[in-house]
């Protein structure tokens, strides 16, 4: 299971209300090339539904949805999405 932490979650909610996705919205993440769960690394975007085939973590405090395909979501699990240092504009997100 990913946990969220608290600032990401709500990074995430904004993030979706400003792309004007529906409120089943979410963000999706994928597993960098070579990630492992030892070494775990994501990319992120704004997604409108996720896919038939995706698991969905939900963050219940503020309804933060984060969408991972399967293998994604086995690099990530038992992780903390956490918002990356330096993310300027555009949010970064990270795993720990």
């Amino acid at each position: 299971m990913l946990k969220m932490d608290p600032d990401a979650a709500g990074t995430i909610v904004t993030m979706v209300r400003q792309a004007g996705a529906a409120p089943e919205g979410g963000l999706r993440i994928h597993a960098l090339a070579g990630a492992t769960p030892q070494q775990p690394g994501v990319t992120a975007s704004v997604s409108a539904t996720p896919a038939d085939t995706d698991t969905v973590f939900e963050y219940e405090d503020t309804g933060a949805r984060v969408f991972a395909d399967q293998a994604t979501a086995d690099v990530v699990d038992g992780r903390t999405l956490v918002l990356a240092p330096g993310g300027g504009e555009q949010p970064a997100f990270d795993v720990e």
